[in-house]
């Protein structure tokens, strides 16, 4: 399969293409944005106990952007992600109060990728709107897996939400989940691409996490391997194994990638 993938980590961006050849042939597109993570939350980047091999992986083989300009919170960097312009442009500031919600008038990737016959897709978090006309379905994605609100557990989310198990909203209906909320994600979007995969027309793919947003949840895998390691049972295990599982999935995704 001939693929870009994009990784946003704050402010971390790598992207890797396949293979040069056939570029007459539109690519598909994974963009994954990584909520609230740090630049040095990342192994490539000195953290003492975190290790993201197939992130630093990703970026050995990649172009990253280290030297630019970044809004320091959600809803800005998603607007300036998806529009290509600064935040403000877009009526976009904070995160509540009414200025997390993208401007009508905004095109987004999605909306020019769907003209140019490209499957659209977005799994995990919005956070620029949740009705009409702000809310992804009216913003070029077609297929739509996302939680409500800003994060996990807050107010516009499914009510009970955490990590572990969420309700996510699925084209317009509610739909239980089991596994963690990163797992759950990567699956989906593996899934929706599975099924593109003998499909003529390209895809983009939208994997927004909502990891490793507060509230943080320890993922039991990558728990017991930090702990095993070496790892101190404190505050920030819970977030060190969220960051350890994106990593997990990011390489799912790729092997998935190669594979096809």
């Amino acid at each position: 399969m001939k693929y870009l993938v994009i990784i946003s980590v704050m402010v971390l961006l790598c992207s890797c293409t396949k293979e040069k050849k056939n570029m007459e042939k539109k690519p598909n597109v994974v963009v994954v944005l990584i909520d609230n993570q740090g630049y040095f939350e990342l192994s490539r980047n000195g953290h003492q106990i975190v290790q993201t091999p197939r992130i630093d992986k990703l970026a050995s083989q990649a172009v990253n952007f280290t030297d630019f300009n970044a809004p320091p919170f959600c809803s800005p960097s998603r607007a300036a992600l998806l529009t290509g312009r600064y935040a403000l442009r877009a009526g976009i500031h904070n995160t509540v109060g009414g200025v997390s919600i993208l401007h009508k008038n905004e095109t987004t990737t999605a909306d020019l990728l769907k003209k140019e016959g490209y499957s659209t897709s977005i799994f995990g978090k919005w956070h620029l709107g949740s009705s009409y006309p702000y809310s992804p379905k009216y913003r070029g994605f077609e297929e739509v897996f996302v939680h409500g609100g800003g994060g996990v557990s807050q107010l516009g989310d499914y009510f009970g939400n955490n990590h572990i198990n969420a309700t996510y909203e699925h084209n317009g209906e509610y739909e239980k989940s089991k596994g963690f909320s990163t797992d759950v994600l990567f699956d989906q979007a593996i899934k929706y691409m599975d099924g593109k995969k003998d499909n003529q027309d390209p895809f983009f793919c939208y994997i927004s996490t909502p990891a490793v947003h507060f509230p943080t949840n320890r993922h039991p895998v990558t728990t017991e391997r930090l702990l095993k390691r070496g790892a101190e049972d404190n505050e920030y295990l819970a977030l060190y194994s969220m960051i350890e599982n994106v990593d997990d999935n990011v390489g799912k995704l790729l092997d998935y990638l190669e594979k096809t």
